[in-house]
């Protein structure tokens, strides 16, 4: 037998071990059937190893047979490292699925959730029983403020296949709200998966912190002011304030913040802050800064600055225009907070001035701390309660839910009690507590007992008590209103509620009503005035008038008033109707009459007018005419008496002369009385001229100096309208001469935009609301009346001691 026959055959054994060892590891004989039968051949091979022709090829293939099994051992060996590792990968996610350290739920983007872990549905408060019935809807669970975050989130995941964390809250079960953290990434098709951490503990620490902040702040302030002013107490209280545009240069420094930069403002103000402060190149601030404007969201960071030896705290505000830094020196706080933290008495007097009720349980449900705060509400001394139980301190508590709210507490459950009903141990009188239970761990996070904080809410009950009685109130009073009320739905305006008044004076059922839009009242005409209206109401609104359509088909014009106010959790109108048709119908028939009167009055007016005018003109025809004829009758008589040698003493011509004297007088009286019936001057040379005669003559007649300002010199006037003017004008110089004591009147008649403005300033005592409001004011109500026929405004103002001003304004035509 040959040595290469040999190898061969050694070679097809091994090829069999192979296959015999795949076999045990693959369990598929159909993986190893080939080398089997490959051996199997070598074994009959051995024994007529003589017969065999050529050696060689055999010996090639017994090599590629061993190199193919040994590339599937290799290749079935990192086959079992992968599903080992994809078991360790499961393994794991089942562990952190199962955990109750992070609440996981899968759900479809239409708001159903498909399934969730138990650390979710505790934290909402549901059971497996609402999962698989299909009662969970993330979308449903989610506060009205956060959907836009969701639907944000939602669209993220959808275009990259997963999101942010973003914080939001959920309802509970139980209709309180679960503050959490939350991250999504996308499933297959339209499903998603979501990690949920609860921050409620989270939340209660910050506000545990900033209640210890500001008690830490409180006592600063009341230490140093035993040593200091009060403006130097709040400038040590005040935040150092810095804003950087997005190149890192200082816009703006306060002056607390130059001071704990050791720097001028002017010195800083528009430098690169990096190079001012090149000692903060790598400090955690100078990655915080950055990390802020890169991710832009708010943070928050206490820092040891080692170059200054002091600690300080920023608050920094990003935004595309820069960052906005509040950081103020916080080193004495934190050498208090050490050493408080050192401290166990720090714990106790945290407890002992509280400002509210802290009581601690062991797991025994006894009683360790009763701070004084429990003892002044309760009247039970620290003495009296520590080391008792529960129950027996309170016994009819017991199978209460305060009893079962601390048996939960012992087992790890936080949860917000009842209010308890208790007595004031100084007067007997009933008082009201709140309280809220949770877990006491210790260092190494086992649950030791419970601690339940209280507080006093009497104030608030009895706030709810009249809440309720207020609302019973209001509901007996809108039922028995005999004025028509009916509530409707801002957003709907479909009723929600009406009283009798209402069903009886519209005919509609109450249950007709609670079907009908409010529209379904009015006329198709007023619709959009109505919803206008609606739109604009605020808490309280005015009255509008408006026809309504009964039932039956009677209109009916009532006046509304609606008042916007909370109605079974929602946006309501309070509506009060009141019926004036009637009313409606005397205010026309009056209003009917009134413009009657004024059309009469007007139509006096004219009369007047037009007969002042004729009796002027009969004056000035026919007694001017006697008077001059008499007047040169004397004349004649006068000049014969004087040819005929009488002496001009004698007694027939000094009778004649002042017979002459007498007639010239007359004659000026009657130009007088023409003049005041009747100026021709206003209908010979216009309103200007006119009104520039009269102010002389008043002038002459009473010493009070006039000025006229005219803009054009000429304004051409219709007779009606140029007579309105001059009486106006006349009164109001009439006035003045009466009751101003005046002495000074400036005048202004302009001509703009096809108006008339006419303006009366004097600097007397000055027109009162009291002589507008006086029933005998006819020159002011004739004045008001004129310029209101002429469709003219009219004002008058006045200040006293420092005159009157009366301004119309008429249009020309």
């Amino acid at each position: 037998m040959s040595l290469i026959l040999v190898v061969s055959i050694l070679i097809r054994l091994l090829a069999m071990v192979f296959s015999v060892v795949i076999l045990r590891k693959t369990r598929d004989w159909r993986v190893a059937v080939f080398p089997l039968l490959f051996a199997l051949m070598t074994i009959q091979q051995i024994f007529r190893a003589q017969a065999i022709p050529s050696e060689l090829p055999g010996f090639a293939a017994s090599l590629l047979v061993l190199l193919a099994l040994l590339l599937t051992y290799r290749l079935l060996a990192q086959n079992e490292q992968t599903q080992q590792a994809l078991k360790q990968s499961h393994a794991r996610f089942q562990r952190l699925v199962e955990s109750n350290i992070i609440g996981i739920l899968i759900a479809d983007f239409n708001g159903n959730v498909l399934d969730a872990n138990d650390a979710f549905l505790q934290m909402v408060g549901y059971s497996k029983e609402d999962l698989h019935s299909g009662r969970i809807h993330w979308d449903e669970m989610t506060p009205p403020e956060f959907q836009q975050l969701d639907e944000r989130a939602i669209e993220e995941v959808k275009r990259t296949g997963a999101s942010s964390t973003w914080e939001k809250e959920y309802f509970h079960k139980d209709g309180s709200r679960v503050p959490i953290l939350v991250g999504a990434a996308r499933l297959e098709g339209v499903t998603c998966i979501a990690f949920v951490m609860d921050h409620t503990e989270r939340k209660s620490a910050e506000k545990e912190r900033a209640r210890l902040l500001v008690q830490e702040q409180l006592a600063r302030a009341e230490a140093e002011a035993a040593r200091e002013k009060t403006h130097l107490i709040l400038e040590s209280i005040t935040d150092a304030f810095i804003a950087l545009d997005p190149t890192w240069h200082l816009v703006y420094v306060n002056q607390k913040g130059a001071q704990l930069l050791n720097r001028q403002r002017a010195d800083l103000l528009g430098k690169h802050l990096w190079t001012e402060i090149p000692e903060a190149v790598g400090h955690p601030f100078y990655h915080y800064f950055h990390q802020a404007v890169s991710t832009q969201v708010v943070m928050q960071a206490e820092e040891y600055f080692a170059p200054w030896e002091r600690w300080f705290e920023a608050h920094l505000y990003p935004s595309p225009e820069g960052l906005a830094v509040f950081f103020q020196e916080i080193t004495e706080r934190k050498r208090m907070e050490n050493a408080l933290r050192e401290s166990n008495e720090f714990n106790k007097q945290v407890i002992a001035n509280a400002q509210e009720g802290i009581v601690v349980f062991d797991r025994e449900m006894k009683y360790v701390v009763w701070n004084p705060f429990m003892e002044d509400l309760t009247g039970y001394r620290f003495e009296e309660v520590v080391g008792r139980p529960f129950l027996e301190v309170f016994p009819r508590y017991r199978d209460s839910p305060s009893d079962s709210s601390l048996e939960g507490a012992l087992n790890g459950e936080s949860s917000v009690g009842p209010d308890l009903p208790t007595a004031s141990p100084k007067t007997g009188e009933p008082i009201w507590l709140d309280a809220k239970y949770g877990p006491l761990y210790n260092a190494d996070g086992a649950i030791i007992g419970a601690i339940v904080t209280m507080n006093e809410v009497t104030k608030r009950k009895q706030i709810e008590e009249s809440l309720r009685q207020n609302e019973a109130n209001f509901r007996y009073l809108f039922a028995n209103n005999p004025l028509p009320m009916w509530v409707v739905d801002r957003e709907t305006l479909h009723f929600m509620e009406v009283n009798d008044a209402a069903v009886n004076h519209f005919g509609y059922s109450r249950e007709e009503f609670l079907h009908m839009h409010m529209a379904e009242l009015r006329l198709p005409e007023e619709v959009p005035r109505m919803l206008a209206y609606v739109q604009n109401i605020q808490r309280f609104n005015r009255a509008v008038k408006a026809w309504h359509r009964c039932k039956d088909g009677r209109l009916i014009f009532a006046e509304v008033t609606a008042h916007r106010f909370e109605f079974d959790g929602r946006t309501a109108l309070l509506t009060v109707v009141t019926d004036i048709t009637e009313r409606q119908r005397a205010e026309e028939k009056l209003r009917e009459s009134h413009e009657e009167l004024r059309a009469l009055s007007a139509h006096l007016e004219s009369v007047r007018e037009e007969e002042r005018a004729r009796i002027a003109r009969e004056i000035h025809d026919e007694l001017g005419a006697a008077l001059t004829g008499l007047k040169m009758d004397v004349a004649w008589l006068d000049r014969r008496l004087a040819e005929a040698g009488f002496e001009p003493q004698a007694t027939v011509l000094v009778k004649t002369r002042e017979m002459n004297r007498l007639i010239e007088s007359t004659v000026q009286v009657t130009r007088k009385l023409v003049s005041e019936l009747r100026p021709g001057i206003l209908d010979d040379l216009g309103i200007v001229a006119a009104i520039e005669w009269q102010m002389q003559d008043f002038q002459n007649r009473t010493g009070i100096t006039c000025e006229l300002v005219a803009t054009p010199a000429y304004i051409e006037l219709e007779r009606d309208r140029s007579t309105a003017v001059f009486r106006i004008l006349q009164e109001a110089l009439t006035n003045v001469a009466r009751h101003a004591s005046a002495t000074r009147i400036q005048v202004k008649l302009e001509q703009e935009n096809g108006n008339l403005l006419l303006e009366v300033q004097d600097n007397g005592l000055g027109l009162q609301n009291r002589d507008l409001a006086k029933s005998k004011s006819f020159g002011l109500v004739g004045m008001r009346e004129r310029v209101t026929l002429l469709h003219g405004e009219f004002d008058i103002q006045g200040k006293a001691a420092k005159g009157t001003a009366l301004r119309i304004r008429l249009p020309l035509h």
